[in-house]
């Protein structure tokens, strides 16, 4: 019956099956809310994020997973307090894969720049990463500083995706900020950051 989900006509249909999730064992949830995804409205939505609470951990990163689909800048909060809470690596990879899938462009990276002021050193990383892989260049600002004001850990990974994305125009901030380093461990990285965005200085010959 699960397959069929997505091929159904009715617009409340995705609530009805919302409602059944609770019954279901966690793989079969996980299914539910992989064909909810498909289907990709509002219902579907309001179900994955509810999804974020339960207990298995499998249906968690399957929310996760479906919010990807479904989200935008307005899921951010829902996925990042779901980050604070995530009991393990792979629950925290389901959800930065899932913050690089979101829809919504600039919106949706300016939601993400927000919550690196209010996240624990353990999880900046994570956004870190996502904005980077999103490639928002409207980050490096808010990564340059994550470098220099962050544990060694949240530099290495701010530095990391600086270099994954910074270009020639950023590379006074970055050297700035490699000359204000204060750890030594994260000194590597900051080169090669500095490096790659000097080395993207397009040739006058």
């Amino acid at each position: 019956a699960i397959a069929h989900v997505p091929s159904l006509k009715s617009v409340e249909a995705s609530a009805v099956f919302a409602r059944e999730l609770p019954r279901l064992q966690p793989q079969e949830q996980g299914l539910l809310l992989e064909a909810l995804a498909i289907r990709g409205d509002a219902g579907a939505l309001a179900a994955a994020t509810e999804s974020l609470q339960a207990t298995n951990g499998t249906v968690r990163i399957a929310a996760v997973v479906a919010l990807g689909r479904l989200g935008d800048a307005a899921t951010v909060p829902s996925l990042a307090e779901a980050l604070s809470a995530a009991q393990d690596a792979p629950e925290r990879g389901a959800i930065e894969q899932s913050f690089v899938q979101l829809r919504g462009g600039p919106e949706t990276d300016r939601a993400l720049i927000a919550r690196l002021d209010q996240e624990t050193q353990a999880f900046k990383g994570v956004l870190i990463a996502a904005l980077a892989r999103r490639n928002s260049r409207e980050a490096v600002p808010a990564l340059v500083a994550q470098a220099t004001r962050g544990d060694s850990t949240v530099a290495k990974a701010a530095f990391q995706g600086l270099g994954r994305m910074a270009g020639p125009e950023d590379a006074p901030s970055l050297l700035l900020a490699l000359t204000q380093l204060r750890n030594e461990d994260v000194r590597g990285a900051a080169e090669d950051a500095t490096g790659q965005a000097l080395g993207r200085v397009p040739d006058v010959a």
